[in-house]
């Protein structure tokens, strides 16, 4: 049982690794307009199958700023602030030669990392440590439950079964959290 306990804790470990905008290193095909780009957050660069372009993004999906350098030397930028955004180009931006700054955009915003909660994050590490509690301990588990009512009472077996289980299943509950 300790094994499947450490396997489920290193598992939701690795599984914050796999947020999304959290692994960025490759690039990522997108297909806008007909036409197929590649967004590479390592790099920072799209490419367009013609010319690259490259960004600067600070922020997260909700609240961000973009730079973006068109391969002349023009600049795009955006900013965003929940629902509310403005843009500015240089001069020599030439929306007809190259594509459009807002179109960059689009295909950048959905590979930026999203928001975090900390309620979340509170409320997921907190499900996994009664669970991990719960598959541990499930004696100290069902004394704190049901056995504190009851003098010189003992858990049953099925009892003690039904805590250790209900512990696991907290915390593939945890688990399934991180990515909701």
């Amino acid at each position: 049982m300790k094994k499947i306990f450490a396997f489920l804790v290193a598992l939701f470990l690795f599984s914050a690794c796999l947020l999304p905008g959290a692994a960025l290193g490759a690039a990522n095909k997108v297909e806008k307009d007909g036409k197929t780009f590649e967004v590479n957050f390592m790099e920072n660069i799209i490419f367009d199958g013609t010319y690259t372009y490259e960004f600067t993004f600070s922020g997260d999906s909700e609240n961000y700023h973009i730079n973006i350098t068109y391969p002349n030397g023009a600049t795009y930028s955006w900013s965003q602030s929940g629902s509310t955004g403005a843009g500015s180009w240089t001069d020599d931006y030439d929306e007809n030669r190259y594509v459009d700054g807002s179109t960059l955009c689009e295909l950048i915003v959905p590979e930026a990392p999203k928001r975090v909660n900390p309620a979340k994050v509170l409320g997921i590490i907190f499900v996994i440590g009664v669970g991990a509690f719960y598959a541990i301990a499930p004696k100290a588990a069902w004394y704190l439950d049901t056995g504190w009512r009851f003098e010189y009472a003992k858990p049953s077996y099925a009892a003690l079964i039904w805590h250790r289980v209900s512990g696991v299943i907290a915390i593939v509950a945890g688990i399934i959290l991180n990515f909701v």
